[in-house]
């Protein structure tokens, strides 16, 4: 899990767009991978909670209790350590050489392969990243067993992702200035993008109408995060929901790794693609949609003119 973690994530596919979903695209395909027991599920994502708060903490000591025994932690460099004393140990190095050092950490899924076992799959990151090194994440997997009522880990391994050396600009937003529209039968979505604050923000306030009637709408804040030095955006819509993505410069424009709260407490994630197809238009994409670990087709590809 977790030496390093990832960045936190923005925005759920069409609430935060603003575009109304059809009955065919809210339909529910078979959920994805997670734990036959809710209880177990929520269990092993508290003791996930519990290890980032201890990473965050600086607590090496508490860290390595969370594996067994004789648990095995692989670092990215392959580097192999056992025991809770080795564990222990390398977390203390990390420490020494990076007290500042903070923990973001997302669960992808939880698998219970038997009463007692389940394996975790997730990304991390580390916030801020340690100064004169290369922009990463880690992905990881991690084995659980229940000992005496407990969820410990007994084998973890990360392996190393690079991002992008190019997380683009503020200034790389610019072509987005300007109000924006899109009609598709009885439907019609506003965007208007403006600088805010000195440049420092771009606010993106957008409306959503079905057959004439604005159904929803919400506001959109752009910026550098100065604690990850990534383009983030915050969300909010007229219905309650939030959420938060971030940005990475993508052919001819951008794709958003997002993922929100809707108003019941619901958790969405979706990857949206904004591409600048020339002056005056502008293409809008989402895929990877999920609500609640349940995933939803994939959205066709929607084209705003510019006003």
């Amino acid at each position: 899990m977790k030496t390093v973690i990832r960045w936190n994530i923005v925005v759920i596919g069409v609430l935060v767009f603003g575009y109304a979903t059809s009955a065919q695209e809210q339909s529910t395909p078979p959920p994805t991978a997670k734990t036959d027991s809710p209880a177990a599920e929520k269990e092993i994502r508290a003791a996930a909670q519990s290890f980032v708060e201890a990473f965050n903490r600086g607590d090496a000591k508490a860290i390595a209790a969370q594996w067994t025994t004789d648990g095995v932690y692989v670092s990215e460099d392959g580097e192999r350590f056992q025991g809770r004393e080795s564990i222990q140990r390398e977390y203390e190095t990390l420490f020494d050489n990076y007290p500042e050092a903070r923990m973001r950490l997302e669960i992808d899924s939880i698998r219970l392969v038997s009463a007692d076992t389940a394996v975790e799959e997730g990304r991390a990151a580390l916030i801020p990243q340690p100064p004169g090194e290369e922009r990463t994440m880690s992905s990881y997997t991690a084995i659980h067993v229940r000992q005496n009522g407990q969820w410990r880990m007994t084998h973890v391994r990360d392996t190393l992702v690079e991002l992008p050396a190019d997380v683009g600009s503020l200034e790389d937003l610019d072509w987005l200035i300007g109000s924006w529209n899109s009609k598709q039968k009885d439907s019609e979505v506003d965007v208007k993008y403006r600088w805010i604050e000195n440049k420092q923000f771009v606010a993106r306030a957008f409306s959503t109408k079905q057959s004439g009637k604005v159904i929803s709408s919400g506001l959109q804040i752009i910026g550098l995060d100065p604690s990850t030095e990534m383009i983030t955006s915050w969300s909010f819509t007229s219905d309650g929901g939030h959420a938060m993505g971030v940005w990475l410069p993508h052919e001819k424009g951008w794709m958003v790794e997002s993922e929100g709260v809707l108003a019941d407490g619901t958790t969405t994630y979706a990857i949206n693609i904004l591409s600048h197809v020339d002056d005056n238009t502008l293409s809008w994409k989402s895929h990877d949609r999920f609500v609640d670990e349940t995933g939803l087709p994939d959205l066709a590809e929607v084209l705003l003119k510019r006003k």
